[in-house]
């Protein structure tokens, strides 16, 4: 069986359709649910890797700490 399966890029998984068919995109009743949950978790995957890089930004230290690191 087929699945769909959205992951950040650290490998933490938003959305997973199991057993997923191609009926399940035959009509528009029921493609539109599966392509708004998949809509869904690729915004709040790219989300994550926003947030992900802004928290690495909080950890810069300052210039001046090197040079008192250093010596």
């Amino acid at each position: 069986m087929a699945r769909i399966l959205v992951q950040t890029d650290d490998r933490r998984t938003i959305l997973e359709e199991r057993d997923v068919q191609p009926v399940d995109l035959d009509d528009e009743v029921a493609a539109v649910p599966l392509l708004d949950r998949i809509e869904r978790a690729l915004h709040e995957a790219q989300n994550a890797g926003a947030r992900k890089r802004i928290r690495r930004l909080l950890s810069i230290v300052p210039a001046q700490d090197y040079r008192e690191v250093q010596g």
